[in-house]
């Protein structure tokens, strides 16, 4: 959500105002796609990339954690699922640096932050802080949790028959031992 709103801050300067998004502004009509020759500053960058990045990483950790779920265990799974949240976390938390923006904010992130003008936080915004605490919950969920028997193992587990189920046979049966005398 906070990667396609194209309301992440409100601007208001002396002659214009509106909203723009990571990769969208509202021209005051609708959401428009930045311009191919719109230069962005380094904080922009650094925010639109890692906005894909957090998508990217959550996706891939939903989808590890849907398979080990359904089919198989993976070695190191909590080890690359965890990495994947936290990765996720702070790339989300990297989108802030949008209100470093030269074009619609003062370009003082700090400032920004402090005083909010003349940017103030938008709808993108919330998203943003929302998916961050989710990510959070989510990673805090997941290991406190047991790890997981697999669907298809459960399913395997409940179809073996009683009667079909025969122990294995010992090596050596007692019975046909014999004393040496």
């Amino acid at each position: 959500m906070a990667v396609s709103s194209c309301h992440f801050v409100d601007y208001d300067h002396d002659d214009t105002s509106g909203s723009a998004g990571l990769f969208r502004y509202n021209d005051g009509d609708s959401c428009q796609e930045y311009s191919d020759d719109r230069t962005f500053n380094e904080g922009e960058n650094v925010a639109r990339v890692s906005a894909l990045i957090a998508t990217l990483a959550a996706a891939l950790s939903i989808l590890l954690i849907t398979v080990e779920f359904c089919c198989c265990r993976f070695c190191c799974s909590r080890l690359i699922v965890g990495c994947g949240l936290i990765t996720t976390e702070i790339c989300q938390g990297l989108t802030f640096l949008f209100y470093g923006s030269d074009t619609y904010c003062d370009g003082n992130i700090l400032d920004e932050i402090k005083n909010q003008e003349p940017c103030s936080p938008s709808h993108g915004s919330v998203y943003s802080i929302g998916a961050i605490i989710a990510y959070f919950l989510c990673g805090a969920i997941f290991f406190c949790t047991p790890k997981p028997t697999p669907q298809c193992s459960k399913n395997d587990i409940e179809a073996i028959d009683e009667e079909e189920y025969q122990p294995a046979t010992p090596i050596h049966d007692p019975k046909k031992w014999t004393t040496l005398t």
